[in-house]
């Protein structure tokens, strides 16, 4: 992995979890071009109004990120606390505290230990390194078994051009977006309208398509910073743009992977292809029938080939799904014209073994293709978030 240049990352542990670290710093060595999504869920994590009105200027030089909690359902008092971080990191490391971006991830409705938070923040402050980027990893995770990170470089024009994503989630991962926290840092120098873009058509294509238990989360959140630091012609339109959207592209559909296959208690990933849809968006109300569906999930973790529980998901739309569809399994079809075929049962069971299975859908009724990664149900997912609190 190349490090992206003028970016420091440093991870700690101030408390808040029992041994992992639990409070991260990404930190800019000069003025980025800055901009984030975040969940559409009622009810908001309070990073996220914090992190919005900080992100108006279009700049930023800092996040700052805490997990074991998520500072969500806490009032004015969560706002107030977001606020406190963002003023903690900006006096420590020099800035404004509009130049700081805030996140937070974990147990909703519990105020956040401020004195653990601030201890923590000053740790991260002195502990930054160009090396951090694995301490930053560890101090984002909750339920996760592995850190996600992902990178990529392009040239344009004699530059070299690096982009590097970060994230974290296990659980409630169902669009929009999925229960998670995604950083991404990027040496481009690139026009603000670009950034924003890009990021947005990135997310709608991989972490706004992905789902482990449909529960929609309370903080979730994906940041870019962009520093100029590689020193190419300003990126704003025609092949260069392409060049970058293509990149981050590659980042976000790799990280979105990763959350699928970290899912709790997962032991596969379903990757749910819907092809001759009249539109993306009814592909996606198509995939996302099947990824949610608890009887295609369970099938798929038993390996029992019983795919009519597929089209029942699929049935669910009945006003717009035609009847004559055609399903595979793998390179096995499944289901031909709306009917169950007969099979080889031994060679389906097979697909279903793998570490990734994949199941293409033919809608026959236009000519838009959708890709949507989900996860199987185990017992382990009921045993994690059985004792989530306990």
């Amino acid at each position: 992995m190349k490090k992206v240049r003028g970016f420091l990352f440093s991870g700690v542990h101030a408390g808040l979890k029992r041994k992992r670290k639990d409070v991260g710093l990404i930190y800019s060595l000069n003025e980025s071009l800055s901009f984030a999504v975040f969940t559409k869920n009622k009810f908001k994590g309070a990073h996220i109004p914090v992190s919005k009105e900080h992100l108006k200027s279009g700049t930023s030089r800092a996040i700052i990120v805490n997990s074991a909690n998520a500072n969500t359902l806490n009032g004015e008092k969560g706002i107030k606390d977001a606020i406190r971080m963002t003023e903690i990191t900006a006096n420590l490391l020099g800035l404004k505290k509009d130049d700081v971006l805030v996140a937070s991830t974990g147990l909703i409705g519990v105020p956040l230990p401020m004195k653990k938070i601030e201890k923590g923040i000053k740790l991260a402050a002195m502990s930054l390194t160009k090396n951090g980027i694995s301490d930053f990893e560890e101090a984002i995770m909750t339920t996760d078994k592995v850190k996600k990170e992902a990178s990529t470089y392009f040239r344009y024009k004699g530059n070299e051009i690096r982009i590097l994503g970060i994230a974290k989630g296990s659980g409630m991962i169902e669009p929009n977006m999925a229960t998670m926290l995604a950083f991404i840092v990027t040496d481009a120098k690139i026009e603000l309208g670009a950034l924003k873009r890009t990021l947005r058509f990135c997310v709608g294509k991989t972490f706004n398509r992905i789902s482990v238990d449909g529960c929609m989360s309370t903080n979730d959140s994906v940041f870019i910073m962009a520093n100029g630091r590689s020193g190419n012609p300003t990126i704003d339109r025609g092949k260069s743009f392409y060049m970058f959207r293509d990149a981050l592209l590659e980042i976000c559909r790799d990280l979105s992977f990763q959350i699928v296959k970290d899912g709790e208690g997962a032991t596969k990933v379903i990757r749910i292809i819907v092809r001759n849809a009249d539109s993306e968006s009814f592909g996606k109300d198509v995939a996302r029938r099947v990824a949610n569906s608890n009887l295609v999930k369970t099938a798929i973790y038993g390996e029992d080939p019983n795919f009519g529980r597929i089209i029942a998901a699929i049935g669910t739309l009945s006003d717009r799904v035609r009847e004559d569809i055609d399903v595979s399994v793998g390179e096995e079809v499944v289901i031909k014209d709306g009917r169950v075929v007969k099979f080889d049962r031994k060679k389906a069971k097979e697909k279903l073994k793998k570490d990734t299975v994949e199941i293409v859908i033919d809608l026959k009724d236009g000519n838009k293709e959708v890709e949507f990664l989900t996860s199987d149900l185990t017992e382990d997912y009921v045993v994690i978030n059985s004792r989530y609190t306990t």
